[in-house]
């Protein structure tokens, strides 16, 4: 656990591209059928078989960037125990992350975004906003999101690698966006 603990610390070297505007009205566009290739292909090689661990690193860089994140959660809030040994924060994490990753994987394909990622990412994002999550908060969420990737694939996080998942992501925070407004 202590590699999940020095992971989640700040990284020059994994800046991120600049923070989206997810309050924008137009929706970013797909991922070309070259990208999503990409994104399949990082996904399978470098973060599925650590995807628990990438997960809560995932909310260690959230709780770093924006300590109040932590509030969010009561079994965090309330816990003495350290945030990475939190069994039902690893929990969360692991789902939530497999989610995201999972519908940036089919980012390139029209209906699958249509039909699946729209309807279950909107309603995640209306759920989240009753838990006192509001798009404004998305960007740090998007930082931590793509730092985290940014770790999992090391020397592979540049150029076409990360602009697929970064597009990938825009289009994820936008649907999820949708559904705060």
């Amino acid at each position: 656990m202590d590699f999940v603990m020095r992971a989640s610390l700040a990284d020059p070297s994994i800046s991120g591209p600049p923070i989206s505007s997810s309050s924008a009205d137009e929706r970013p566009p797909l991922l070309t059928p070259e990208q999503g290739r990409i994104v399949r292909e990082t996904f399978a090689e470098f973060v599925q078989p650590n995807v628990d661990q990438h997960a809560i690193i995932l909310f260690l860089i959230v709780f770093d960037i924006s300590p109040d994140g932590r509030n969010l959660f009561s079994y965090v809030r309330n816990s003495a125990e350290p945030a990475p040994l939190n069994a039902r924060l690893q929990e969360h994490a692991t789902h939530a992350f497999g989610l995201m990753c999972e519908a940036i994987t089919q980012m390139d394909d029209a209906e699958a975004v249509e039909k699946k990622v729209t309807p279950q990412f909107v309603s995640l994002g209306c759920r989240h906003l009753n838990y006192g999550v509001a798009a404004d908060d998305t960007p740090t969420f998007r930082t931590a999101f793509l730092k985290t990737m940014g770790k999992a694939m090391g020397g592979r996080w540049r150029g076409v690698v990360e602009d697929a998942w970064t597009r990938g992501f825009d289009l994820l925070e936008y649907i999820v966006c949708k559904g705060m407004d």
